[in-house]
């Protein structure tokens, strides 16, 4: 019998790493388009609008400014709580959403 709930525990861990693992991925990838789309619209500022030196460093430096927090509240901020979360994964979130899932279980 307790076999049997060490290999549900297991496979719980696995699911809620899984989900992790996912959500990170998609921050990652929020945060990448979000770089390049704001490289694209200051690219496309500089050509309209011909900043001076003074201008383009401005710019320069708000876009880099606006990256770094955003890294910071969609990927750091996430990868710690989930650090700190992986000490104590909950299971029974994660046995309602396979439940949800698959309702055969």
């Amino acid at each position: 019998m307790n076999s049997y709930l060490n290999e549900i525990h297991h496979k719980l861990r696995a699911v809620v790493e899984r989900e992790k693992r996912r959500d990170g991925i998609n921050n990652l990838l929020i945060w990448a388009f979000i770089s390049f789309l704001g490289l694209f619209l200051s690219t496309v500022l500089e050509a309209l609008f011909f900043y001076d030196s003074s201008g383009r460093s401005s710019l320069f430096d708000g876009w880099i400014s606006t990256l770094v927090i955003l890294f910071s509240v969609l990927v750091i901020y996430p990868f710690v709580k989930d650090f700190y979360l992986y000490l104590k994964p909950n299971y029974v979130d994660a046995a309602k959403k396979i439940g949800e899932r698959f309702p055969e279980i």
